[in-house]
């Protein structure tokens, strides 16, 4: 069993690149609404989408080779959670939409963004 604890990163990296994947393909195809939906101009809608994708994607491939892969990967991840945390999400802590946050609350990207500090942090030891 402790030979397999060498590989629990895994588990973390899967996740978290899938669940960025996912939402940024979600942007890609709806990236006008997306864009409207947020108050944000298309670029600035198009990079979100890019760098959750992209930050997945490299999120993955830092599991196969060196450290600041990992590091590296994150980075725009965590940018996006914190922009949404406090631009879109704040003053309410249930992920589940609402009338004043039809985006749902706080705890979800959050709890990402907590996520990938935690990688970049520990991208050595992951």
């Amino acid at each position: 069993m402790l030979y397999f604890s060498q590989y629990a990163h895994w588990l973390l990296r899967l996740m978290v690149a899938a669940t960025f994947i996912y939402h940024s393909w979600g942007k890609f195809l709806n990236l006008k609404v997306f864009a409207s939906a947020a108050g944000l101009p298309l670029p600035l809608a198009l990079l979100a989408a890019l760098g959750e994708f992209f930050g997945a994607a490299l999120l993955l491939a830092g599991g196969f080779y060196k450290p600041w892969l990992t590091r590296i990967a994150v980075l725009p991840l965590m940018a996006v959670m914190l922009v949404a945390v406090l631009k879109y999400h704040w003053g309410q802590w249930s992920f589940l939409p609402s009338q004043s946050h039809p985006s749902g609350g706080i705890e979800f990207p959050l709890f990402l963004f907590v996520v990938c500090l935690y990688m970049f942090l520990r991208a050595g030891r992951i």
